[in-house]
């Protein structure tokens, strides 16, 4: 049998035998606690084949953990590993990072909702700088806080092959949003960087942006409820026209207001990478939106944008010169479409072809 997913906790000790062969094992949302996972985890020290590992939300603790990281030591097929919404701390942490150490297979990590803190982000990354195989890495709403994230940005200098990192929830701040982004400087490796929700303020988000002018590799970033006002919204602004590698920027839920509608609204005529823009629930009214929809003339990669807000401000007028700007740009394959007077996400393709 090469997937199994139990649908039922007395399913465990049927499958166990089936288990020493699968590919693929999910057992999820079943408050399986340490004891039911050190005795799986000594069956799979049986399987060689195992590539996914999916034990989310259950009631593991430390040492079910620990018995987990001896697996991956001596595992050399293991790909993928979730763990999310545990009870893991930092010493279950400190189990993995030296678990990491020695594996070579290990590419998807999955931690997010533990309570790891800033000791067990500070194991996890000392992990970071010798391991060369993970390559995704979610570590959000950990508690890790500033110095947590100052321990990551450290070995994301050295480390080379980490793409995507996941550091939402974590009370960072705007300290530890400059640590990361002196280390964004350096990384050449990293994709896809979510720094959501972590009160990075206009400080965090003015240190990333310096980063973003100097940082190659970056495609995706997500900043969105940080309480960013307009100033934070102008450094990123600033940014964004030197910056050619970022196509996903996610600054929704923030407080840009117009005039920070407005910086971003200038940084879009000259940028050509950015794809995919998420303004949503800024306090943006009718003049932000009218900045933004001018720069839609000359803007050439925009595909997909977000300006839903609470309050209906952004009505037909706006919507009919939105589909007049993208008309205008004879080069801009992108559309807007209504949903209940709002602009909603969505994909915005050939909007000369949809009734607004």
């Amino acid at each position: 049998m090469s997937r199994i997913k139990i649908t039922k906790v007395t399913d465990i000790k049927k499958l166990l035998s089936e288990i020493i062969s699968c590919k693929y094992l999910h057992i999820e949302y079943h408050a399986v606690s340490d004891d039911g996972i050190i005795e799986i985890s000594n069956f799979l020290n049986m399987n060689t084949s195992l590539k996914e590992l999916y034990i989310n939300v259950n009631k593991i603790c430390d040492a079910g953990v620990e018995a987990i990281s001896n697996l991956l030591i001596k595992n050399t097929s293991l790909t993928h590993l979730n763990l999310l919404y545990n009870k893991i701390s930092s010493n279950g942490a400190t189990s993995i990072s030296n678990a990491l150490i020695k594996n070579t297979s290990l590419a998807y990590l999955n931690l997010d909702g533990n309570s790891i803190y800033e000791s067990g982000a500070t194991s996890i990354s000392n992990s970071l700088i010798k391991n060369t195989s993970l390559t995704h890495l979610d570590l959000g709403y950990n508690k890790i806080s500033k110095n947590g994230a100052t321990s990551i940005s450290n070995s994301l200098i050295k480390n080379t092959s980490l793409t995507y990192l996941d550091l939402r929830l974590n009370s960072i701040y705007y300290n530890g949003a400059t640590s990361i982004s002196n280390s964004l400087i350096k990384n050449t490796s990293l994709t896809h960087l979510d720094l959501a929700a972590n009160s990075i303020l206009n400080n965090g988000a003015t240190s990333i942006s310096n980063s973003l002018i100097k940082n190659t590799s970056l495609t995706h970033l997500n900043l969105g409820y940080n309480t960013i006002s307009s100033n934070g919204a102008t450094s990123i602004s600033n940014s964004l026209i030197k910056n050619t590698s970022l196509t996903h920027l996610d600054l929704g839920c923030n407080k840009i207001f117009d005039s920070g509608a407005t910086s971003i609204s200038n940084a879009l005529i000259k940028n050509t990478s950015l794809t995919q823009l998420d303004l949503g629930y800024n306090k943006i009214s009718k003049n932000g939106a009218i900045s933004i929809s001018n720069s839609l003339i000359k803007n050439t990669s925009l595909t997909c944008l977000n300006l839903i807000n609470f309050n209906n401000i952004i009505n037909d007028e706006i919507l009919e010169l939105m589909k007049h700007q993208l008309n205008t740009n004879a080069n801009n394959d992108t559309c807007i479409k209504k949903r209940n007077n709002f602009l909603s996400w969505l994909p915005m393709k050939l909007l000369y072809k949809i009734d607004i």
